[in-house]
């Protein structure tokens, strides 16, 4: 009776130790599929926005201004003479300066609701939820500005600073 005993509280023992186990490793899976999650709509050079996540966003963010009767403005950010600047100094020049300008770029924008995310090669995109055409473009001035005083010595052969040309669009 004594040993039935025994064996039931090291069989107990045995799968409180499992269970706890268990919980862990489900911990672990859920953080590591929230990380997924997020590099998913993440681009791997900036660090912004993929172009799923501004797929994404925008769809929201023209229902809400529709629902609101908001106004929304986008901006496309190219990065002028891109190209060339590639083949003066490099790939790995042209990735540091992806990522300086993305930077630069996002901390010009910051406000509730937006969204920075890189489009394409060299070309970003901005929502701008709730900001009407003069706000929008005064935005695009000073992120436009910021490009330019952007400090370029820091990369490779210390290229000079880079300039972007912003188109922007708003609806009602």
């Amino acid at each position: 009776m004594v040993e039935n005993r025994l064996r039931q509280l090291r069989a107990e023992d045995t799968a409180a130790n499992l269970l706890q186990e268990i919980t862990e490793k489900n911990e672990l899976l859920r953080i590591a599929n929230q990380t997924l999650a997020t590099k998913a709509y993440e681009d791997p050079l900036t660090g912004l926005a993929n172009r799923r996540k501004f797929d994404m966003v925008l769809a929201e963010s023209l229902a809400a201004a529709r629902q609101n009767r908001s106004p929304i403005s986008l901006m496309m950010i190219d990065v002028d003479h891109f190209k060339s600047f590639n083949d003066t100094y490099g790939h790995q020049a042209g990735d540091e300066c992806l990522q300086l300008l993305s930077k630069v770029i996002s901390e010009s924008i910051s406000g509730s609701g937006r969204l920075v995310a890189r489009y394409g090669g060299e070309e970003f995109v901005v929502i701008l939820p709730g900001v009407n055409r003069a706000k929008a473009t005064m935005i695009a001035d000073r992120a436009r500005l910021a490009v330019r005083l952007a400090a370029m010595d820091t990369l490779p052969n210390s290229p000079p600073s880079q300039t972007v040309s912003i188109g922007v669009v708003t609806c009602q």
